[in-house]
Order: C-alpha cells, then sequence, then structure tokens
C-alpha cells in the first residue's frame, strides 16, 4: 500500500517509475491480492496507514462497491499523541513534504514552506492537509456516499454505538455474540500495534496528560499555526469543529 501511494503520487512527474496505464494495472493486480478471501463467506477490510490516504479515491473509483471509513482525530489530542511519539513524530516528518504539495495544490496556494516550519506546525500541517482531503473526498458525488469520517475520540467514548454504525456502513453483520464483545473489550485494553502489550484507556489519557504538560509550548505552537491558516483560507472553514 506504501508503495502504491507513492508512486501514485509521482504520476505524471519527470521522476515518476510508472505512468498512468501502468500504475492502474498494479493497482488492479494489487486488490486482486489484498481482497481475497480465505472463505467463501468472508469480506474483506483493508487497513491503510495515513500515508496511503492518496489511494482512497483511486480504489473507489477503481472499486465500484467498495466503502471507506476515515478514521480522524481533533488537533489538540492529535499533537499530543504525535509529538509524544518516539523521534517525535518522525513518520509525521518524512509524510509532510507530499502533505504540502497536497496542500499547495488544495488552496491554489504555494506559499507555505517547509523549510519554515516548526516540528510541531508540520505536525499540525499535515493535520490540515489530510482533513481537507477527507472532506473534499467527502464532498465528491460520486464517491462521497461510501464514506464515513469517524472521529477517534468520539468512537473511543461511545464504542458500541460507533461501532454498529461503522459495521452498518460497510454492510457487515453486527452479531452480538457474547464472545466476540469480550474478545473486543479486550482490544480496546491493548495496544494496536502490539496486542501483547497492555493499553487501557486510563494509560492513553496518563500519556496524553504527560505529553500535554512536556510538549505545552510545542502543542500550542501547532495549534496556532493551524488556526491562522484555517482562518485564512475559506476553504478550510469546515476543519474549524475539529481543532480541540
Amino acid at each position: 500500500m506504501r508503495d502504491l501511494a507513492i508512486t501514485e503520487r509521482d504520476l505524471g512527474s519527470p521522476l515518476g517509475r510508472l505512468n498512468q496505464e501502468q500504475w492502474d494495472a498494479l493497482l488492479h493486480a494489487s486488490l486482486k491480492l489484498l481482497c481475497r478471501p480465505f472463505s467463501s463467506r468472508q469480506q474483506t477490510v483493508i487497513k491503510a496507514t495515513s500515508s496511503c490516504n492518496n489511494l482512497v479515491g483511486p480504489i473507489l473509483r477503481h472499486e465500484s462497491k467498495a466503502k471507506a471509513v476515515l478514521l480522524c482525530q481533533r488537533l489538540e489530542p492529535h499533537l499530543a499523541t504525535i509529538l509524544k511519539g518516539a523521534g517525535g513524530g518522525m513518520d509525521a516528518l518524512q509524510s509532510a513534504p507530499a502533505r504540502l504539495a497536497f496542500l499547495h495544490d488544495f488552496l491554489d496556494d504555494n506559499t507555505l514552506r517547509l523549510h519554515a516550519m516548526e516540528t510541531s506546525e508540520m505536525v499540525a500541517m499535515g493535520w490540515v492537509a489530510e482533513l481537507a482531503r477527507f472532506h473534499q473526498l467527502m464532498a465528491g458525488s460520486s464517491i462521497g456516499p461510501r464514506l464515513l469520517l469517524l472521529d477517534f475520540e468520539r468512537m473511543l467514548a461511545d464504542m458500541p454505538n460507533e461501532l454498529t454504525n461503522v459495521l452498518h456502513h460497510l454492510g457487515l453483520s453486527d452479531d452480538r455474540d457474547p464472545e466476540r464483545s469480550a474478545k473486543q473489550v479486550a482490544v480496546m485494553r491493548s495496544y494496536a500495534k502490539s496486542p501483547t502489550h497492555g493499553y487501557s484507556p486510563g494509560d492513553r489519557k496518563h500519556d496524553l496528560d504527560l505529553s500535554r504538560r512536556t510538549f505545552a509550548a510545542d502543542i500550542e505552537r501547532g495549534m496556532r499555526w493551524a488556526i491562522r491558516l484555517i482562518e485564512s483560507s475559506p476553504r478550510l472553514a469546515v476543519l474549524r469543529s475539529m481543532l480541540e
């Protein structure tokens, strides 16, 4: 998925490794492999990392029956989460050039410069770019109805209802099997990328509160940067409600 996303961003560039026809063929072959079920009763759900968000449009245009859940987070907890990570959000910094390029195109304005941004401002810029991408996709008449914007904080606060909404959107069954429900509770008490590592909602709150104290100035700087950009760009006005 990462390789697909990288090559898609390079389409049309003199440095691109593939032309449009070659990339379309690669997308088709990749989806056939990724969507193989292990039994006739199974449906496939592909979970991609955020650096692959540029694939949402191409995939849904390629697969007319596919649907997607766009997971988002409010800016303040997003900053606290990313800045506390190993390397101070290295993944976010590595993705910053591609996200700024998208933002330049979205705003039709290339005055923003990466070298002029502090780390927290780059993280905030990436957040603005991806939320703008989500709303742009949702506004499209052909794929918008097949997208569900899911607020991560709201999901954590009301997992049963939010999960039901997700299952309904994806057309998956919602069988209230006690054994399955118990497993879901266990999942909510472990770290997503390492299920054997315990990580409860209380642990998450502790980590975020610690990050807010440790990186208070950086979080504030990122918030100010995003607020200034959103307030100066009418196309970004829809993001105001997601700041805090």
